[in-house]
């Protein structure tokens, strides 16, 4: 599903403007960022979605941005290693957004690649997979995949949320 032309093209088209320029959007405070800790797992060397564990306190999902193998991992939140989960996809796909929700009373994650920063995709896929216990071991089998294209063209997002009410 790649397209090389209109990414390139995408390169000298104008941006969409900046969210400062979008009155729509909430203002949010600034909040003080700390470091806490080194990534332990060696294989986890391009961390990009981080989500907070739902079932575990001091536990992070996160996974590997492009390259990586279809796979979560699970660390403290000083960077410890607790834990790696294959996902039943046949590829990773620049998966870069991963948050963590609950539904009817289960923990799932939900990831993407959402960006499209060269248009070269015109369907995008969301995956949810129930939040494993860290005891478990295995590969996570896909509980729903979701295909949509942005109703206005390409976009370059960097993050998903859910919102657990609808």
């Amino acid at each position: 599903g790649y397209d090389v032309i209109s990414g390139l093209t995408h390169l000298w088209e104008q941006q969409t403007p900046p969210v400062d320029s979008q009155p729509y959007l909430p203002v949010s405070s600034l909040s003080r960022v700390s470091w806490m800790g080194d990534i332990e797992h060696r294989d986890l060397d391009e961390a990009s979605g981080l989500a907070a564990s739902l079932r575990n306190d001091d536990v992070l999902w996160s996974l590997n941005d492009s390259g990586g193998k279809p796979e979560l991992f699970a660390l403290t939140t000083k960077g410890k290693h607790l834990g790696r989960w294959s996902v039943a996809v046949e590829r990773a796909v620049d998966w870069e957004a991963l948050e963590s929700f609950v539904w009817q009373g289960q923990a799932y994650l939900l990831f993407s690649y959402v960006a499209d920063n060269l248009r070269w995709c015109r369907t995008l896929t969301l995956h949810v997979v129930r939040a494993p216990k860290l005891a478990e071991a295995g590969t996570l089998p896909v509980f729903r995949s979701i295909r949509y294209q942005y109703p206005v063209g390409f976009r370059a997002r960097q993050a998903v949320t859910v919102d657990e009410i609808r």
